[in-house]
Protein backbone atom coordinates (compact mmCIF):
# COMPACT_ATOMS: atom_id res chain seq x y z
CA UNK A 1 0.00 0.00 0.00
CA UNK A 2 1.64 3.28 -0.94
CA UNK A 3 0.17 6.41 0.56
CA UNK A 4 -0.46 9.71 -1.72
CA UNK A 5 -1.65 12.54 -1.50
CA UNK A 6 -2.42 15.19 -3.84
CA UNK A 7 -3.19 19.05 -3.01
CA UNK A 8 -5.22 21.33 -5.03
CA UNK A 9 -7.64 19.46 -6.12
CA UNK A 10 -10.38 21.04 -4.77
CA UNK A 11 -9.96 24.00 -7.05
CA UNK A 12 -10.49 21.55 -10.00
CA UNK A 13 -14.40 21.92 -9.75
CA UNK A 14 -16.25 24.62 -8.65
CA UNK A 15 -19.84 23.64 -6.61
CA UNK A 16 -23.37 25.10 -7.35
CA UNK A 17 -24.73 26.54 -4.54
CA UNK A 18 -28.12 25.25 -4.33
CA UNK A 19 -31.72 26.61 -2.62
CA UNK A 20 -31.85 25.79 1.18
CA UNK A 21 -35.06 23.42 0.43
CA UNK A 22 -32.67 21.21 -1.33
CA UNK A 23 -30.52 21.29 1.64
CA UNK A 24 -33.03 20.77 3.42
CA UNK A 25 -33.86 17.22 1.25
CA UNK A 26 -30.70 16.39 1.18
CA UNK A 27 -30.32 16.30 5.01
CA UNK A 28 -33.58 13.98 5.02
CA UNK A 29 -32.85 11.55 2.72
CA UNK A 30 -29.54 11.52 4.22
CA UNK A 31 -27.56 12.13 1.07
CA UNK A 32 -25.05 14.50 -0.68
CA UNK A 33 -26.86 16.46 -3.19
CA UNK A 34 -24.06 18.27 -4.82
CA UNK A 35 -23.47 20.35 -8.44
CA UNK A 36 -20.02 20.41 -9.67
CA UNK A 37 -18.76 22.01 -12.70
CA UNK A 38 -15.79 22.91 -14.78
CA UNK A 39 -14.75 25.63 -17.57
CA UNK A 40 -17.59 26.93 -19.34
CA UNK A 41 -19.72 25.24 -17.27
CA UNK A 42 -19.01 21.91 -18.04
CA UNK A 43 -17.92 18.94 -16.08
CA UNK A 44 -14.49 19.81 -18.06
CA UNK A 45 -11.70 20.35 -14.91
CA UNK A 46 -10.26 23.40 -14.30
CA UNK A 47 -6.90 24.10 -14.99
CA UNK A 48 -4.93 23.65 -11.65
CA UNK A 49 -1.31 22.89 -10.45
CA UNK A 50 -1.58 19.94 -8.40
CA UNK A 51 1.13 18.37 -5.92
CA UNK A 52 1.21 15.38 -5.08
CA UNK A 53 3.22 13.86 -2.28
CA UNK A 54 4.04 10.01 -2.14
CA UNK A 55 5.03 8.56 1.41
CA UNK A 56 6.90 5.22 1.88
CA UNK A 57 4.81 2.19 1.08
CA UNK A 58 3.36 0.41 3.85
CA UNK A 59 3.97 -3.14 3.85
CA UNK A 60 0.89 -5.09 5.63
CA UNK A 61 1.32 -8.52 7.27
CA UNK A 62 -0.08 -11.41 5.48
CA UNK A 63 -3.73 -12.43 6.96
CA UNK A 64 -4.67 -16.22 5.96
CA UNK A 65 -8.00 -15.03 7.46
CA UNK A 66 -10.76 -12.53 6.66
CA UNK A 67 -10.70 -11.05 10.00
CA UNK A 68 -11.36 -6.87 10.32
CA UNK A 69 -9.33 -7.46 14.36
CA UNK A 70 -5.69 -8.21 12.35
CA UNK A 71 -6.16 -5.52 9.43
CA UNK A 72 -7.01 -2.30 11.70
CA UNK A 73 -3.29 -1.99 13.80
CA UNK A 74 -1.97 -1.71 9.82
CA UNK A 75 -4.17 1.02 9.06
CA UNK A 76 -3.64 3.34 11.64
CA UNK A 77 0.12 2.24 11.92
CA UNK A 78 1.40 5.72 10.17
CA UNK A 79 -1.17 8.28 12.15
Amino acid sequence: IVPIYCFGASKIFRRLQLPNIVEKISKLLRISIVILFGAWGLPIPFRQRLLYTVGEPIYPSYIRECASKPIDPVSFQNQ
